[in-house]
């Protein structure tokens, strides 16, 4: 079962945006200019696939 954090928000999605934020904060894009935009954040993220 999937624990919820926030509502509609599981803990390994939650966990997932902390670390695309970490690493568009410190210049580290693996998909993107690096620039902080919900687009850019939503690839990045898409890019950590399924945990």
């Amino acid at each position: 079962m999937t624990t919820l954090t926030r509502p509609g928000l599981s803990l390994t999605a939650e966990n997932v945006l902390r670390e695309v934020m970490e690493r568009l904060f410190t210049g580290r894009p693996v998909r993107t200019d690096g620039k902080l935009t919900k687009q850019n954040l939503w690839r990045e993220a898409a890019s950590a696939g399924p945990r």
